[in-house]
């Protein structure tokens, strides 16, 4: 039996351009990370946020908007963070 399986993703164009963007930031940051490392965490990451929660369908979609949102900012400001320090 295979160590793994192949999936399909649909995501928008818009969305894989901002993921192979924070991609390419981060190899330039010298991190190894491919777009199958960003989507296994991500199932990962909402797994246990699923079994954690136990909330229902509606519930689930509006928190995990939230929550991408959060994470959205929260990378952005952390972003913004590292490159005043790189002006310092």
């Amino acid at each position: 039996m295979p160590l793994s399986e192949t999936i399909q993703v649909r995501v928008s164009k818009r969305q894989l351009a901002e993921v192979e963007e924070v991609m390419s930031e981060l190899r330039r940051q010298g991190e190894k990370v491919t777009l199958s490392d960003i989507i296994r965490n991500g199932i990962d990451r909402e797994i246990a946020w699923i079994k954690r929660g136990g909330v229902s369908p509606g519930e689930y979609h509006r928190s995990r908007e939230t929550k991408l949102w959060n994470l959205i900012a929260d990378f952005l400001h952390d972003e913004s963070k590292i490159e005043s320090n790189r002006g310092d």
